[in-house]
């Protein structure tokens, strides 16, 4: 079945972040929403055919279960190339279409959002595994550290709503390590954690202490906001680093973090850096509705720490 959703603003009304320090505006939220689906709809056998650039349409749900992963990229693309027949069908202004109701559900799009061509979505099919299955595990695991790692972030004078991050890193795996070498619940490169004083060596990676690793990260996201004095800056720096982020600056002439994702253009600043923040808004807001969405998950008590 095919299905696309606009939704901007969920059924219930969640609780959210504090708005000045974690602005979200209505570009934002169409992307909050998105990735709050993905980790509350979704699992890992399953994932949404969405749009690129506008995340939030969402064109299908494919499920996976207990095919090869040959398997699912041929469904994948099969599925994409029948999408983009259709948009290709009505960009031309084609009569002849097997998928007459997405047909209609696009131009219904089109009418709301002047601004994207049937073109353009055609040639910007995603795809984007889910992660329902992956959060709760972490949801879980976050009662151990959560206590403490916001403790650290208070004592800072940071807001203690940064030590939700791990959600997105690492799903509060401390063993977690990446393809690049980033490892622990911040998923911390090896170069970063030695500027920040983390221990490395045949014995000892501090990157994989809780307590330290937190230490480290709190310090880092906190010299990004005195850097850019934005939340949203600070936390998308965190993924994609001070350096890049004030290139963008630079190059388009302004801070705002949706003008940044509009218009900066560069090979290294793709979906996932563009997404960071609107990803940690993301799980920040299903954290502090959990019993919503996972009412069945009971936390793990919190580790005490001498």
């Amino acid at each position: 079945t095919l299905l696309l959703f606009l939704n901007l603003i969920p059924a219930l009304a969640d609780q959210v972040l504090p708005q000045k320090l974690f602005p979200v505006d209505k570009e934002m939220r169409r992307r909050v929403e998105f990735w709050k689906r993905v980790y509350t709809e979704v699992t890992t056998q399953q994932g949404f055919l969405h749009d690129l650039n506008n995340p939030e349409i969402v064109y299908e749900k494919l499920d996976f279960k207990n095919a090869s992963e040959r398997q699912i990229e041929k469904m994948v693309e099969q599925r994409k190339s029948e999408i983009r027949k259709t948009l290709f069908s009505l960009h031309n202004k084609s009569q002849q279409s097997s998928h007459s109701a997405l047909k209609g559900k696009l131009r219904e799009i089109l009418k709301s959002r002047k601004n994207i061509s049937f073109r353009d979505l055609a040639e910007n099919i995603r795809f984007q595994r889910g992660l329902s299955d992956r959060y709760m595990k972490g949801l879980k695991l976050s009662g151990r550290y959560l206590e403490f790692g916001q403790d650290i972030f208070k004592r800072m004078n940071l807001p203690e709503e940064l030590a939700f991050l791990p959600h997105v890193e690492s799903s509060f795996n401390y063993n977690a390590r990446s393809k690049v070498g980033a490892l622990g619940l911040w998923q911390i490169m090896p170069g970063t954690g030695r500027l920040y004083g983390l221990k490395k060596n045949t014995l000892l990676d501090e990157r994989r202490d809780p307590v330290r690793s937190t230490q480290a990260a709190a310090k880092l996201l906190r010299d990004n906001y005195r850097t850019f004095r934005s939340w949203p800056l600070a936390i998308t720096a965190y993924n994609h680093g001070p350096a890049s982020i004030r290139r963008a600056i630079n190059k388009i002439g302004s801070d705002d973090i949706s003008d940044i994702i509009d218009e900066y253009q560069s090979a290294s600043f793709g979906f996932a850096s563009k997404n960071f923040y609107a990803t940690f808004v993301a799980v920040a807001e299903i954290e502090l509705n959990s019993k919503k969405y996972f009412p069945e998950v009971s936390l793990d008590p919190p580790l005490r720490w001498g």
